[in-house]
């Protein structure tokens, strides 16, 4: 029984991941602005992508669901980094959106 949560539970995070993937590569607003909003460009996005597509299509089938979750790792780590490194040097353009969005967020 718990071998079967389990793959049920490997193969929804690899949906998941797999859509994820997709949006970005389709450029998907929601997805992509928060990355162009710190300065990543569409290389990332697109590098990102993809490994997300290929992390979820490994994370469907049982066999290679250890380079699924790699692959994902991978990309989560590489994002925080990537995310960090360019959240540290803050950037003059970026301030008037982060003032608006602060305010719509009081707001709600």
């Amino acid at each position: 029984m718990t071998t079967i949560a389990f793959y049920a539970v490997q193969v929804l995070v690899g949906v998941i991941a797999f859509a994820a993937g997709c949006a970005k590569l389709g450029g998907a607003g929601v997805i992509v602005q928060p990355l162009e909003l710190i300065g990543l460009g569409q290389g990332f996005q697109l590098a990102a992508g993809s490994l997300e597509v290929m992390a979820g299509l490994c994370l469907l089938f049982p066999r290679s669901g250890l380079i699924g979750a790699a692959l994902l790792s991978a990309v989560t780590i590489g994002t925080l980094g990537a995310t960090l490194g360019h959240g540290a040097a803050p950037r003059a353009d970026a301030a008037p959106l982060v003032v608006v969005h602060s305010k719509q967020g009081w707001n709600i």
